[in-house]
């Protein structure tokens, strides 16, 4: 019975990451994404600015350690559970501000 629930998972998952990862639009979005901002950049609607690499590390490293968190509560807990929990943190969250 698991082993066939987790074909069914990872089939799945092979064919959601064949939908989402060699899409052929993603080009097409981040050629629109980078002349949208240049363009608003030139009307001046924000002031471009760079940021060592040095310096973006850490956020990386925070994301990276933010999604493999959530992968291992996944992996511990039901997905209900982890959707209940994800709610839960982000209303005391907008409370505060």
């Amino acid at each position: 019975m698991l082993d066939a629930w987790d074909e069914q998972c990872r089939h799945h998952e092979q064919s959601l990451n064949r939908q989402t990862l060699p899409n052929p639009h993603m080009d097409t979005l981040q050629i629109f994404t980078f002349t949208g901002m240049n363009v608003l950049a030139a009307f001046g609607f924000f002031q471009p600015k760079s940021i060592p690499a040095a310096k973006l590390i850490p956020l990386a490293m925070g994301f990276v350690g933010y999604i493999v968190l959530c992968n291992v509560s996944l992996n511990i807990n039901s997905v209900g559970f982890y959707q209940v929990r994800a709610h839960v943190q982000i209303v005391p969250m907008a409370r505060i501000r």
